[in-house]
This record gives C-alpha cells, structure tokens and sequence, in this order.
C-alpha cells in the first residue's frame, strides 16, 4: 500500500518533468513515460531519413539528443535505487512504531 501511493506522487511529478526535461534537472522520472518519448523520437527520426538529403544537420542533433537521453536513464538508474533505499527506511520506521505501540500496552497491561 505504501508503495503505491508512492508510485502516484511520482505520477503527479513527471508532468512536471515532462517540461523539464529540456532543462535536464535531476528529479525521479518513470521510465514508462521516457518510453514512450522515445517512440515519438523514433517516429520522427523516419521522417527525417527521408528528409536526410536536405537537411543532414537535424540528423547531427539528433544523435547528441539520444546521448542525452541515455545520460537520464542512468539517473533514473541511480534513483530507482534511492527509491528503495527510501522504502527500506519506512519499513525501518512502521517496525519502530510497533514497538512503540507493543511498549505502551504493556503499561496498559502492568
């Protein structure tokens, strides 16, 4: 339960993403939504190979494009391993609260 709605508050932050990506900010990113970018990149690159002959300068940018996409998907590498490691410390947490819990019935019970 607890990952799930961590998956929905990073729902609501690729939308911000999405515009900064451009920017190239290191915030957590899905990589769902990457995937589908990556689609739409791949769609327009075969329109541009019929447009190669006329314009070989696009297809140039294009490459540094991908290389800037493959830098954002080994962060997002590196920040799916701080999501679990995030993770790990809730459940650290919810085992304290516990105890805590177990602590006080004993009062309870004494």
């Amino acid at each position: 339960v607890s990952q799930q709605q961590q998956q929905q508050q990073q729902q609501q932050q690729q939308q911000q993403q999405q515009q900064q990506q451009q920017q190239q900010q290191q915030q957590q990113q899905q990589q769902q939504q990457q995937q589908q970018q990556q689609q739409q990149q791949q769609q327009q690159q075969q329109q541009q190979q019929q447009q190669q002959q006329q314009q070989q300068q696009q297809q140039q940018q294009q490459q540094q494009q991908q290389q800037q996409q493959q830098q954002q998907q080994q962060q997002q590498q590196q920040q799916q391993q701080q999501q679990q490691q995030q993770q790990q410390q809730q459940q650290q947490q919810q085992q304290q609260q516990q105890q805590q819990q177990f602590g006080i019935r004993h009062y309870t019970y004494e």
